[in-house]
């Protein structure tokens, strides 16, 4: 018992760390650039907020695209079978291809 109540604080940890905050950061770096940001794209003063913005969602698209390679890594194609999974790898894969275009 004491095994699992001593992993369950590290897995709730590293959770809300490695997976909570990122989320939370990118998601209002989105809202943001959606709702000011982007309806004042013409206005030059907002020029460089919103490449700021844009690079910052590119870095957390890589950095939740890298974490679900190592999944990947670790499960094999198995990974692929879950519906789930593939909810998780497609926005990422969709931020990045935005960016470029």
């Amino acid at each position: 018992m004491n095994v699992i109540d001593f992993n369950y604080k590290l897995v709730k940890k590293y959770t809300v760390l490695l997976l909570f905050i990122p989320y939370i950061i990118f998601f209002m770096a989105f809202v943001f650039y959606m709702n000011v940001v982007f309806s004042n794209r013409f206005d030059p003063e907002w020029k460089g907020i919103g490449i700021l913005l844009l690079i910052i969602q590119g870095f957390f698209a890589i950095y939740f695209l890298v974490n679900e390679g190592r999944q990947i890594v670790n499960d094999g194609l198995d990974y692929l079978v879950s519906f789930w999974n593939i909810i998780d790898i497609i926005p990422p894969i969709g931020i990045i291809v935005l960016l470029i275009i």
